[in-house]
């Protein structure tokens, strides 16, 4: 029976169809759920039961979070959903949980390594508010034996959890067997929905398919609204989780770097290593660099490529869209049926190109394919995956440009500690521009990139919009994980690379221009129909 998706309004569908994981995300359309079943007495008993499984999910994804807490508790003395064992826990967990008036202990600014090392041991076992605290600080910085040590001896955490928050550890640092038994160990006691979804990643990941699959057939059972894990299913039934053979046809690997130094040289270096076909060639465009090291290391990967790699250089730093034209037009490019661009700052696994061989087989119909992006320095956390067009209602932001700023796009994953929850493959509007492949004949058919995002940003989004825009949606595919060493330029980064800053702001407000907001109100509706299409297919 498929999910009754029409029954939930059109701005809380949109953003549960962008993801179904996250806890910001999930209490926040949980609250949204609940407005609305006030309003909706005919579909009062569905919503109630959608927004208590979004707020239950948030919680189990943040346990020790004290606002989750609270609001988990307050709506399940009103509804009285949980279970026994899960309501004990959740109290237990909520009266030693009590948030400080201030926590200058901590204070927001400092990086996490300084912001873990100023939370006192002993306010930490007094105070789950303060492990809390303590773990996402860890998270962030990879302190992974600092979780473990707080955790296992911690005087206030019920058994069942820390097994639970143990297994999460386990699993962010590849030791899968080590997480698929404390799972179970935690699930015996409290079968927490996202415990029991990570326990299958777990068995998966260690050759019991079998099980994982039959622990994700009966979580949607409870969660049919999860397309993430609908999805994630899918690509295991059909085995699109795995590499396989090579794209077809004659292709090429197109880089381009100004003053890339160290970074191209990891990049470089990490595609020595990976397998590619061997009538493939790599092109890459030393744009211009004057830094003294970028063309030595160019020449250096020239030689050991042995023939395989030809190195271009302008005198001149003409913009990244341009270097990527520039690249569209030479000869080993156009005598290509697949050509992948890599940022010069990108770190590709082995198997990269046949896990697009898989995905351009199995799912043929689009023009370009990216994959999921982790940060390089914390490479258990995402940095962006699919790529969708904001609700327009939500998005506009009155001010100096009016209606200027209608057009933005949104992808959950930012941040997100990589359960597996991303390994699906779906179309979106656009990909990841530092690790993308595109077929020749449809990158031809939308044409070249636009100069006017030069020196760089916004270009490769604005390319995907239009393909989007005629009929070759962009596909993501999540099995595929490359790490990432930019920092997208926001927030306290913004303040040290302003002129940077600025010119991504300035390239947005271009790209306004291009798609005024009727134009964009048709994409927006494209896009989610899409999507809803998407889910259905995989529901049935």
């Amino acid at each position: 029976m498929l999910y009754p998706w029409n029954k939930i309004a059109d701005d809380i569908r949109a953003d549960l169809l962008f993801s179904s994981t996250g806890w910001r995300n999930l209490l926040d359309m949980a609250v949204r759920v609940f407005a609305s079943a006030e309003k909706s007495p005919e579909n009062r008993a569905f919503l109630l039961d959608l927004g208590s499984g979004l707020l239950r999910s948030a919680w189990e994804e943040q346990p020790l979070q004290p606002n989750l807490c609270q609001q988990l508790a307050f709506v399940d003395k009103a509804f009285a959903f949980l279970e026994p064992s899960a309501r004990g826990i959740l109290e237990t967990i909520r009266t030693s949980t009590q948030s400080p008036e201030s926590a200058d202990t901590a204070p927001e600014g400092a990086d996490h390594a300084k912001r873990l090392a100023g939370i006192p041991r002993d306010m930490i076992r007094d105070n789950l508010y303060w492990l809390n605290a303590g773990m996402e600080a860890a998270l962030r910085c990879g302190r992974f034996a600092w979780i473990e040590r707080n955790v296992d001896d911690h005087p206030l955490l019920p058994e069942a959890a820390k097994a639970g928050l143990l297994a999460d550890c386990a699993f962010l640092q590849g030791n899968f067997s080590a997480a698929a038994a404390l799972y179970a160990q935690a699930c015996a006691v409290l079968p927490q929905g996202v415990w029991r979804e990570r326990h299958g990643h777990a068995l998966h990941k260690t050759g019991r398919t079998e099980q994982a699959l039959n622990i994700w057939e009966a979580e949607l059972e409870k969660r049919p609204w999860h397309w993430q894990l609908w999805l994630v299913r899918d690509n295991v039934l059909r085995g699109l989780d795995r590499p396989g053979a090579f794209p077809q046809g004659p292709g090429v690997i197109l880089l381009y770097t100004w003053n890339g130094g160290d970074k191209i040289d990891r990049t470089l270096g990490a595609l020595s290593e990976a397998r590619f076909p061997d009538d493939a060639r790599i092109l890459v465009l030393d744009n211009g660099s004057d830094d003294g090291q970028t063309p030595g290391i160019l020449a250096k990967w020239e030689q050991h490529f042995q023939g395989r790699l030809r190195g271009l250089r302008l005198p001149c730093n003409i913009g990244a869209p341009a270097a990527r034209n520039w690249l569209l037009t030479e000869q080993e490019t156009r005598a290509s049926e697949w050509l992948a661009f890599l940022d010069d700052d990108l770190l590709v696994p082995p198997d990269w190109l046949g896990h697009f061989g898989t995905i351009m087989r199995a799912m043929p119909d689009h023009g370009v394919y990216g994959c999921a992006v982790l940060r390089h320095d914390s490479p258990w956390l995402f940095q962006g995956v699919d790529i969708h067009l904001r609700p327009p209602s939500r998005s506009v932001k009155k001010g100096n440009f009016g209606d200027a700023e209608h057009l933005q796009s949104v992808s959950r994953a930012e941040d997100e500690a990589d359960f597996g929850q991303y390994g699906y493959s779906r179309p979106c509007v656009h990909v990841c521009g530092c690790c993308h492949i595109f077929r020749r004949e449809r990158l031809d058919r939308a044409g070249m990139f636009d100069v006017r995002f030069s020196p760089s940003q916004v270009d490769d989004f604005e390319h995907d919009v239009r393909m989007f825009s005629g009929g070759d949606a962009p596909c993501c595919h999540g099995s595929l994980k490359v790490r990432h060493m930019y920092t997208y330029t926001s927030g306290m980064a913004a303040e040290k690379n302003l002129p940077k800053a600025v010119n991504a702001y300035a390239n947005h407000l271009k790209m306004q221009s291009l798609y005024p907001r009727p134009q964009f109100d048709v994409l927006y509706t494209r896009n989610q129909e899409m999507l809803l299409r998407d889910i259905i297919r995989r529901q049935r």
